[in-house]
Parts: structure tokens; sequence; C-alpha cells
């Protein structure tokens, strides 16, 4: 007759195999032949094994909150970085008006100083005061009417 293999295993894993022979309704199989029903191919584990079928809302949730975990690392990261940004911007304004304030104490200190009042030009249009750019520019030109640099920022300015 046959050859009962399962005599040669250990006897944790004889009553395991047996275990799952009964929960598949085998025949009582060498370990070879119940291993290959078993586990015939590597997707049916998913399948049979995990038992998707019963439970795919579960799996369905789970990539879902992961897509919105990666959504919201995405999104954080881009909040971060519009943060920063703005924060360089304010750093950026403050620093300008602090040269705004120290070139117009030095046009009052020296009133016939071209080029300070071209910087203070400069400084007013990096800050979008247009009106001050130009007062200051206009200073700047009837100081030196020849000044080509005042003349070509005039330019742009009306533009």
């Amino acid at each position: 007759g046959e050859v009962n293999h399962m005599s040669k295993l250990p006897k944790k894993r004889k009553r395991k195999h047996k275990k799952h022979a009964a929960a598949l309704q085998l025949p009582v199989q060498t370990r070879a032949q119940a291993r290959q029903k078993y586990f015939p191919r590597f997707y049916r584990f998913f399948t049979e094994r995990l038992q998707i079928r019963r439970r795919w809302p579960l799996y369905v949730v789970g990539v879902v909150s992961l897509a919105l975990f990666i959504a919201v690392c995405v999104m954080g990261g881009q909040v971060y970085a519009h943060a920063l940004e703005k924060q360089t911007l304010v750093q950026t304004e403050k620093k300008l008006q602090q040269e705004v304030l120290y070139w117009q104490g030095i046009v009052e200190k020296y009133p016939d100083y071209r080029d300070g009042y071209f910087i203070l030009a400069r400084l007013q249009y990096q800050l979008k005061n247009f009106s001050k750019a130009k007062e200051y520019l206009q200073k700047s030109l009837m100081i030196d009417p020849n000044f080509e640099q005042g003349r070509a920022f005039e330019k742009m300015l009306t533009e």
C-alpha cells in the first residue's frame, strides 16, 4: 500500500500538518504534497490564506488611509515651504525698511547727494512704493539732470 511519510516528522510538525490538512479537508499526505496543495502559488496565498474576499473593505480602508497620509505629508511640506518663503519675504522687507531709514538720514545730512536719492528711489521701488520712488528719483535728477542711471530708471518707472 501507500507509505505514510508523516511518521518521520517530529510530533509538533505532525500535529501542525494534520491540523492544516484537516482545516483544508485534505487526506493525510506527504509533506511535499500538502505544501504543494496548500501553497500552490504565491498569489493564492493572498486570496486564500488572507481571505481578501471577505476582508476587502478593510484593505480598501487601509489603501485609502495610506493615500490620505501621503497627501497630508505632501501638503504639509508645501505649507511649510510657503511659510518659510513668507518669513524670508518679511525679513527682506524689514531689511529694506532699515536701509531706507539709513539713507534718509544720509540725504538729510547731505541734501545734494545725488546717489543717496537714487538709492532711496530704488529701495522704495523694491518695497513697491512707486510714488515715493518717483519722488526720490526726481530729486536725484534735479541735482544731476545728466545722470544716465537715473534716466534709465525713470524710463523703467514710466513703462
